[in-house]
């Protein structure tokens, strides 16, 4: 399965974080939120980076609900005291 320009990348918490940060820095929050579900789906396991970003892309969506379930998967994580 390709990912980039018919190149085959690991889909580990660092392409994926690549990816989301990608889609947010344009202002593609939509498909953030998207590619943050699929990465969950598929369970890798986000990382300090991931929450970061995710909640900024909730933050400019006014997303407040999926901004709350995501903090509640940041404190379940353990790394509340991290972001």
């Amino acid at each position: 399965e390709t990912w980039v320009s018919g190149s085959r990348v690991e889909r580990d918490v660092v392409s994926w974080n690549a990816v989301i940060a990608s889609c947010a820095e344009r202002g593609l929050c939509k498909d953030a939120l998207q590619l943050f579900r699929q990465m969950v789906k598929q369970r890798v396991t986000p990382n300090r980076f991931t929450f970061l970003t995710i909640l900024k892309v909730c933050a400019k969506r006014a997303a407040v609900l999926e901004g709350r379930i995501i903090h509640a998967c940041v404190v379940e994580s353990g790394l509340s005291g991290d972001i």
